[in-house]
């Protein structure tokens, strides 16, 4: 019998995936677009351990716009990230 996941926990690895690439996108000095950040989001996107497939949309369209809000956020600061 295969065990899945906890949908919460594959959300939080899915975010965290998709946020680390932005992260290192923009630190190499990348132009980063919100539909390049939702299409790894959607790429990273496991479809394994919901209770159904309503639960499973329900759950990904709210990652799309925690995403949205955390790209809109991040580049309104204009801050770019140095390594030293």
């Amino acid at each position: 019998m295969k065990i899945y996941p906890a949908p919460k926990r594959l959300d939080q690895l899915v975010m965290h995936d998709t946020v680390h690439q932005y992260l290192k996108d923009k630190i190499a000095g990348k132009e980063i677009k919100v539909q390049v950040l939702l299409a790894d989001y959607n790429r990273c996107w496991v479809n394994e351990g919901f209770l159904s497939r309503e639960h499973e949309e329900m759950k990904r369209k709210s990652g799309e716009k925690a995403l949205s809000r955390f790209f809109l956020e991040e580049e309104s600061t204009g801050i770019l990230l140095k390594i030293y």
